[in-house]
């Protein structure tokens, strides 16, 4: 109940995180929510974190039983499925089987999973494969993608710099997400210690600080790109991304082009990911995503077609407008993104 008071007082809404209760439980503890004069916070209810695939028959039960229970009461239901490097017995040996059976057999309202790309080194190349298999099945599904990022230090691990942070919220944007969520007060249990943005008394830590910038930086963007569905991606700088992406059958979200998009060339040693999007009404946009969080970069965009107007968003808010016309050249700091949407053609 603090947690609802506290959620009450700062305007915000609260997730509630079933895990490890049956649906009489779970359902006991939503209802003193509900029947509290904090019934305004809870709309979701978090079913689990990372179900293995033999969770989901268990998960669905456990869904339909709160969903019983609760009748009428609108709420918004789904788990946290694991990525693609948890051991292969957990995900059914193959990532796609298990984002997609997991979304037949429980049926969420969105779809969610974890990577931390800097647990242990970078493995930010594998990443891309993960993110895309799932914006695939969301896609399918038509529900929107989430994504738990990876902010705090964790078995051992190092705590994410504030470069890595932006780079990983940018990235899980630029490839489909339309919900970010971070780790706060982080409790250390089965011998795993991670770092907290709030301390056990509810102090903030430098942590929270990089959190915050972080965060400061994707609202001033005034979220632009959540009226889009992101289609796939483009990438410049990389290579042999297409094999391994034709192996795991999603060959025909790594773009060559995009609408007026025709090609993208990155700086020397620079690498960098352009997520195509496109809305309702046919219309394009890209965001385009500096991989390396270290030093800053230039891409150059080639752009064909009508030469359509351009806006473009950043952690400054609306950065820049021009023309799509032939080139245009983007410097970003690391892991760094920026959502550029091109506007109707001018008569």
């Amino acid at each position: 109940m603090d947690s609802a008071s506290s959620a009450h007082k700062a305007g915000m809404k609260l997730w509630y995180n079933c895990s490890a209760l049956d649906a009489g439980g779970a359902l006991e503890r939503i209802n003193s929510v509900l029947n509290s004069e904090y019934a305004d916070v809870l709309d979701t209810v978090y079913l689990k974190d990372e179900p293995a695939y033999g969770d989901f028959a268990a998960l669905k039960k456990l869904y339909d039983s709160i969903r019983a229970g609760l009748g009428d009461r609108e709420m918004t239901y789904f788990a946290n499925l694991l990525p693609t490097y948890a051991p292969g017995n957990l995900i059914a040996n193959d990532y796609r089987t298990y984002v997609r059976d997991y979304i037949a057999t429980v049926k969420p309202e969105v779809l969610m999973f974890d990577y931390y790309p800097f647990a242990s080194g970078d493995t930010l190349r594998a990443m891309l494969l993960n993110n895309i298999i799932a914006l695939q099945e969301a896609n399918a599904a038509g529900i929107p993608l989430y994504t738990f990022i990876q902010s705090s230090g964790l078995e051992g691990g190092k705590e994410p710099t504030a470069e890595q942070l932006r780079l990983n919220v940018q990235l899980n944007l630029a490839t489909g997400s339309k919900g970010i969520a971070y780790f706060t007060v982080c409790e250390t249990y089965e011998n795993w210690g991670y770092t907290p943005a709030l301390d056990a008394k509810g102090n903030t830590t430098a942590l929270y600080d990089k959190i915050k910038a972080v965060n400061e930086g994707v609202l001033a963007m005034k979220g632009v790109y959540l009226d889009y569905t992101c289609c796939g991606m483009m990438t410049a700088g990389y290579s042999g991304l297409a094999r391994d992406f034709e192996k795991n059958g999603c060959r025909d979200y790594l773009m060559d082009s995009f609408g007026d998009l025709t090609g993208a060339k990155a700086a020397t040693g620079g690498r960098f990911v352009i997520g195509c999007f496109e809305n309702a009404a046919g219309e394009k946009a890209y965001y385009v995503v500096n991989m390396d969080y270290k030093k800053e970069g230039t891409v150059t965009l080639h752009f064909g077609g009508s030469g359509s107007g351009y806006t473009l968003w950043g952690a400054s808010g609306l950065a820049d407008m021009g023309e799509a016309s032939g080139d245009v050249a983007l410097t970003l700091a690391p892991g760094d993104g920026v959502f550029l949407r091109l506007e109707a053609p001018a008569n």
